[in-house]
């Protein structure tokens, strides 16, 4: 049913101990092709962070759904508590933490602009009276892109991304990926510059059923 059960022990004084959460995070959602955002210890604490799947709002042209991933440290007493909020890219191997100011505000949007560069599209939703019903990224009073990051394959990858003026993000003798912001985007207090893109993309370690 695209569900993945979870059972959370914690280290209570060098003793297992099985918690039940105060919150719903016992289960979470499949996001893509059978891949699960198992849980992991997503921001460097020592603590293992649970992640529970939200839908973000739609886009007028796009039938697919898009969701971001708010993830939950829970306590011995079954205290959950919210740590951040990330957009996992399962078919391309990679994630991105959304910024404080980006919570609750942005949409998603994926594309395959070729046959070797796919690009995700992170857009801040200005009409917020239309959350979460569908937005029209054609209407600029309603939506406007921030960030896109391109995944890049094939030998003229490096070319691509110098033509296009991409900043890498990560790159090997397979694959990069890279980053442009929308210069002509309105300042807000999400704006971000690409060294902060780049501390917040990440590769993802995944476990395929």
């Amino acid at each position: 049913d695209g569900i993945l059960a979870t059972d959370i022990f914690v280290d209570d004084g060098g003793m297992l101990q099985r918690v039940t959460p105060k919150k719903d995070v016992l289960r979470s959602m499949a996001v893509d092709g059978g891949s699960y955002a198992y849980p992991a210890d997503m921001n460097g604490d020592g603590i293992m962070e649970v992640a529970v799947a939200e839908l973000l709002p739609g886009v007028l042209t796009d039938s697919r759904t898009y969701s971001a991933l708010r993830w939950y440290a829970v306590d011995s007493d079954g205290r959950c508590e919210a740590k951040l909020v990330t957009y996992q890219n399962f078919d391309e191997n990679w994630y991105f933490e959304f910024p404080e100011f980006w919570d609750g505000t942005m949409l998603v949007r994926e594309e395959d602009v070729s046959s070797v560069v796919s690009a995700v599209q992170f857009y801040r939703i200005l009409d917020q009276g239309k959350r979460p019903g569908v937005t029209d990224l054609a209407d600029e009073d309603q939506a406007e892109l921030v960030l896109t990051i391109y995944t890049l394959r094939g030998e003229n990858r490096q070319s691509y991304a110098e033509e296009h003026e991409l900043s890498i993000l990560y790159s090997d003798s397979e694959i990069s990926y890279a980053a442009a912001l929308n210069g002509a985007a309105r300042p807000w207090e999400g704006t971000i510059t690409l060294a902060q893109v780049s501390e917040r993309f990440r590769m993802l370690r995944t476990k395929t059923n």
